[in-house]
């Protein structure tokens, strides 16, 4: 008889999880469950509103959990102050970026301002200068903000709470994310928000904290998710990443991604029966391509095997 290697059981894994994607196409229709259940407020800004992307990172990069944010001005009118630092020293503010609309003087072809008249064609004074004719543009600024609860001392008028749920790390998951991201230099950012994501520019993965995970196999699924975008980044695996929502490349790649997380899940028997029906919920939202693709699939697998050694470090 002969003797089932390595390489003969990664096969098998491949082959039992391309029939198990396929199948799930023929299921009736699976809803796809958030993993997590933290606020979908996660980093907010004086008018209440959630930031951006951008200021999201800007805050998380400075150091700060999701919260709200106020400017100088906000903080006085609530009625706040500064929390002073053990050491003595000042809070360093955030800087965010928005973008605003700023007014202009208008001008004629020859370069100069256009006077403000009235029905009459008569120019307009007031105060005894004349007014000029105003446009708007948008333009691009900058404001300075602080924590709330850590950095400033006011209420809340935003955020909404959330329960934090306590999970026991898994060992061994710990340390091939943390020996995977220390070898292949990819930040990863904590930050309470309604959504995880792998950010091509800055090769950071986001993803919500793990006390806000009804399950700690949830809070691992969804990082390796997207620790396997990353694998795909120009220095390591070039696959093609920067594509649109919904086009044939990006169904591919976030199939890379679900596989690759799914493998990793599997091989270590770390999967749930609610892992595996989000996993399958997630396969049959891209069905149509996998329709019009026949060989989707394997092209898929193919590149999520190379995801998972990179990820192990077995290239």
């Amino acid at each position: 008889m002969a003797s089932i290697t390595a390489k003969d059981i990664e096969k098998n894994i491949c082959r039992d999880l391309t029939d198990k994607f396929l199948a799930a196409l023929d299921k009736g229709e699976i809803p796809w469950e958030k993993p997590w259940v933290c606020s979908e407020s996660g980093y907010i800004g004086s008018s209440g509103k959630p930031y951006g992307v951008l200021n999201s990172i800007l805050c998380a990069m400075n150091g700060h959990e999701a919260g709200e944010f106020v400017t100088y001005n906000e903080l006085k009118a609530r009625g706040g102050s500064f929390i002073p630092k053990a050491d003595g020293s000042k809070q360093e503010p955030t800087i965010i970026v928005y973008r605003g609309k700023s007014a202009y003087r208008r001008k004629d072809a020859d370069g100069n301002y256009i006077p403000l008249k009235d029905e009459n064609g008569k120019p307009m004074y007031k105060n005894g200068k004349p007014l000029y004719e105003m446009g708007s543009r948008w333009v691009l600024s900058t404001a300075k903000v602080w924590r709330i609860g850590t950095q400033v001392d006011c209420k809340t008028k935003y955020l909404q709470k959330f329960e934090k749920k306590a999970h026991n790390k898994i060992d061994h998951a710990e340390k091939i994310i943390i020996d995977y991201v220390a070898r292949e230099g990819v930040k990863i950012i904590h930050a309470i928000q309604n959504r995880a994501y792998y950010q091509p520019s800055t090769d950071t993965v986001n993803v919500p904290p793990m006390e806000t995970f009804s399950t700690v196999e949830g809070y691992y699924d969804t990082t390796f998710h997207e620790l396997a975008h990353s694998t795909g980044a120009e220095n390591r695996l070039k696959r093609d990443i920067k594509n649109v929502f919904g086009d044939h490349k990006y169904s591919k790649e976030e199939l890379v991604a679900e596989i690759t997380a799914t493998m990793i899940m599997h091989d270590n028997g770390w999967n749930t029966p609610k892992t595996d029906r989000n996993a399958d919920a997630y396969i049959q939202s891209w069905g149509k391509a996998l329709r019009s693709d026949p060989m989707l699939i394997e092209k898929a697998m193919s590149a999520a095997d190379k995801a998972v050694k990179r990820i192990y470090g077995k290239e």
